[in-house]
Formats: structure tokens, sequence, C-alpha cells
């Protein structure tokens, strides 16, 4: 069955995020990878603010309601394994009972669920049409009248019985054999697993419930409706993006939602990716992107914060895009075709090495960036010789200046000076009482001011060059 969405009103199916990204600024260790799964498809800006509703509500009023629709799925999720692995039938109808009452109660949550902002609305709705009191009574009474005398129970992915108060079968047990006049011995009982022997006994001991069971199987098993499982990392986008938000906020760490304009303004963003490390005195930094100047290269001292600074444009820009709580004063983002990085990591260098891995890794990032994306480059054509990691280094930021591509370039080479490119640097900033580096845009005036009075009196590279024959 076809179920609505509580993510998109409708997948772009083109604007994308490499999961490799996440890795690189570590949104890995801050959320599961279902939700950043989900996440590598990028929404249509138009759904932004659905979300963003739905979320202001979760972030006043919490995720429980939420949660509790969460496990109710897993449940489900697990009975199906359990459906799908045995090979038995009779077992089948058993775990088919627990399923589909298990599925209209999960429809009955969702139809009577108290968060109705954004997407939620329409999921309600949807739900509500979709639940069938009179089946979802027939699916209990089966379930209490069957499944509740022969328990079924899911613990580590296996079907189980066990024994419960009332008439259950341990009961009927014990009374045919007093009726026989047979003395059993007590014994301590847990649960044991259900296999096909174990049906059969349950076939013949209980023929009028086993016909019922029968019955109710052969006449609703197409209604089972897998599709809801979907709904689990859905609910988890919400759930873990809103306490992810919760848990930064509670650190005094700002949180806003972005506006969509015509470039990208970050105010005051925080790299809340090192809060898995238990840090949470972060430093925030400004971020800023126009069509004017859509490329910065970032150099300074190693530990300055610079790949500190790449992570925090990467998760604010991403969760500007997807209409989450932003870790930042304010923001402003644009519609991007993509979010892209290119880190070193020496681990996957043994077959090709480095260099050759690093230029196939640019050449998949300019292939697949579209008309604007976001790219994050650190140290990119660091292993090569100077000279030529320079000349790559500034023909890369050039291309992407001129097809108006959003980035930091982290790099030391000396050559990025040379082109027309605006410089970010760390910079130490004490204006808190604490010595720490921020994120500057280097004074380009003075360095200009210095090449003037040099050319000014023949001085320059090319005066000293042909004066001396160099």
């Amino acid at each position: 069955m076809e179920h609505i969405s509580i993510i998109y009103s409708s997948p772009t199916g083109v604007a994308h995020i490499p999961y490799e990204t996440f890795e690189d600024i570590k949104l890995t260790g801050i959320l599961p990878a279902n939700v950043l799964k989900l996440m590598q498809e990028l929404p249509d800006e138009a759904d932004t603010e659905l979300r963003k509703d739905t979320f202001k509500h979760l972030i006043e009023k919490g995720t429980e309601t939420l949660e509790e629709l969460v496990r109710q799925l897993y449940e489900l999720s697990e009975l199906y394994s359990v459906y799908d692995d045995t090979q038995s039938p009779a077992i089948k109808k058993y775990i088919f009972a627990a399923l589909l009452y298990r599925q209209y109660r999960f429809y009955k949550s969702s139809a009577e669920l108290t968060v109705t902002k954004g997407f939620f609305e329409g999921y309600k709705k949807h739900f509500q049409e979709l639940y069938d009191e009179n089946m979802a009574a027939e699916a209990k009474r089966v379930y209490d009248t069957l499944v509740t005398s022969v328990n079924i129970e899911i613990k580590e992915d296996s079907l189980t019985l066990r024994s419960i108060e009332g008439n259950g079968y341990i009961t009927d047990i014990r009374r045919c054999a007093s009726e026989m006049g047979i003395e059993l011995k007590e014994y301590g009982f847990s649960p044991k697993e259900l296999g096909s022997d174990t049906a059969s006994s349950l076939e013949a001991l209980f023929p009028d419930r086993w016909k019922e069971l029968t019955e109710h199987y052969d006449k609703h098993k197409a209604l089972l409706d897998r599709g809801i499982l979907d709904y689990i990392d859905q609910l988890d986008f919400y759930i873990y993006n809103t306490k992810l938000a919760l848990e930064y906020s509670s650190h005094s760490i700002p949180l806003c939602y972005a506006h969509y304009g015509e470039d990208i303004s970050i105010a005051e963003g925080y790299d809340i990716t090192l809060m898995a490390k238990k840090c949470y005195d972060i430093i925030p930094n400004d971020i800023s992107f126009t069509s004017d100047e859509p490329v910065y290269f970032l150099a300074g001292a190693n530990g300055g914060g610079k790949t500190t600074y790449l992570r925090t444009v990467g998760v604010c820009v991403i969760m500007s895009l997807w209409g989450c709580p932003v870790p930042a004063r304010h923001s402003r983002i644009c519609k991007l075709y993509s979010v892209q990085t290119h880190f070193p990591r020496d681990e996957r260098f043994e077959l090709e090495g480095r260099f050759l891995d690093e230029q196939n890794r640019v050449d998949s990032i300019l292939s697949d960036m579209g008309e604007r994306s976001l790219i994050l480059l650190n140290e990119t054509y660091a292993t090569t010789n100077e000279e030529k990691a320079s000349a790559m280094t500034c023909s890369l930021a050039q291309r992407l200046k001129n097809e108006g591509q959003f980035t930091v370039y982290v790099t030391h080479q000396k050559g990025a000076q040379e082109i027309d490119i605006p410089m970010l640097t760390c910079v130490v900033d004490e204006s808190d009482g604490r010595r720490t580096y921020k994120i500057r845009p280097l004074k380009v005036s003075v360095r200009s001011h210095a090449e003037d009075v040099l050319k000014k009196y023949s001085l320059s590279r090319a005066d000293l060059e042909e004066r001396f024959g160099i």
C-alpha cells in the first residue's frame, strides 16, 4: 500500500548529498545512519516550511508520541522478520494474528496522533481514512482469544511460547492429565521456541481455535501492510533531529530556522559534531557566500580551527536545507544541488596511491555538482610537489569560481595568494577572555597596497626577474 510521506510533498529525485559528506563533516557521530541515508536526497525548498513547523512543535512539546509509533513499528518489523523466515504454514498463521492486530493498533495510534503540524496534518487524516474500526475489532478479538492463549513473544528475533495466567495451554495440559489420572511434576517454565511439532500439537489441542485462526488468515492475509515500516526512518528523522537540537540548546548554543534567499549567510554557526566528544565549549563562526564571492581559500596555523570551520559550514548548510533546527544565531540559505566534500582519508590509498585517489574524487565532484553546490575541500593535492600542487589548487579554485560553486578550500599553497580569490584565515580572538581561534577574512587591501608600492618602485617579482635575468 502507498502511504503519504511526512518528509516530502514529492521527492526531487535529483538533488543529493553523498554519504561520504556526512562522514567527512562528522554528522555520523551525532545522527544515526538510517536518518542520514534519508537525508541524502535533498528536499524541495517548498517543503521546508512544513518541516520547520513540525520541529517548532516538537521542540516545545517533545517527541514521546512519535517515539511510541516507532516502538510499535519495530515490533511489527521483528514480527515480519520471523513471519518471513518460518517455513511452517501453521506458525505463519499464529504470527499473522499478531501482525494484523499490531498493524491496526498502529493505524489507530496514527489516526489519534496529537502532532498535527507540517506534514503530520495530512498523515493523521490519511490514517483516519485508512483505519477500519470493525476490522480492528476483529483482529483484536482473534489476537486476544488465540494468541494470548498460546502467547507469542518476540525475543532476539525468535518466536517463542510462554505460560500465562488464566486458561493457557499449560493449564489445559494439566487438566487433561488430571482427568486421565496422571500426576504431573512441577517444572519451572521458560519461553520455548515455537517449532512445527509444537504448532501441530496446538492445532490438535485447540481445534476450534485453530479453525478460527485459519479462517482469519485465509480471509485477511492480503491486508498485511509492510509499507508502514518505511515510517521508521521518517519518524526517526524528526525524533533524532529534535533531540539533537534540544541537547545543544541546553548547552546555550542557539538554534534558528533558515529562510530562503539568493545566497548563503549564517551568523554564529556552531560545529555541534564536537558534542560527540563531550565538548560543549564551541567557538561560533560566521559563514557567507554570494554570487560575487562564491569561493574562499582558508589558510592558517595547524590547530587553528580550519577543519572545524569546514564542518560548521557543512552542518549548518545541511540543517538549513532540510528545515531542521540550525545551530546558529541566524541562517539564510539558497537552493543547492548538492553538498560535497573532499577530506583526506589515508586508509583509502593502498591500491592507487593518495594523489590518484584525490584526483578521482575531485573529478567525481566536478561531474556531479550541478548548477550550484556547496563544495568543501580540505588540503586537496597536498601529497604532490609544491609547484604542481599550487598550480592544480589554483586551477580547481578558479574553475569552481567561474561556475559559481560555493566553496571553502583549505590549503597551505602559497600560490593561492596570487589569484583573485578572497582568503580566510585563523586569527586569535581574546574578546571573551579566552585565547581562541576565529575564522576571519584576510585584509586583502593591505597585501594589495604592498604590491602597489613594489610596482611603483620597480621591485615587483616581474621587475626583479627582468632586472637580474632570473
